[in-house]
């Protein structure tokens, strides 16, 4: 039989990981102290001591093409 928390229902809030990006399940009552998915170490991004990055900007949409110039006048 497998036990499963209270908490861990899909209810359960979910965070983000600040170096790989990948979904954290939080629960309460539970710190944790270290990625599971990059192992990366999350104390101080808890603790302040490191700024939480930024999401990416998103990328500019494409220049829309401009319309052909007419061709010069013929030379005289």
């Amino acid at each position: 039989m497998c036990f499963r928390p209270a908490d861990a229902s899909a209810d359960a809030s979910s965070s983000k990981c600040p170096e790989c990006g990948q979904d954290i399940q939080v629960l309460s009552g539970i710190a944790l102290k270290r990625c599971p998915h990059c192992r990366c170490d999350l104390v101080p991004y808890l603790k302040g001591e490191k700024p939480i990055p930024a999401a990416p900007a998103a990328p500019k949409p494409p220049a829309s093409p401009t319309a052909p110039k007419a061709p010069g006048a013929p030379k005289a």
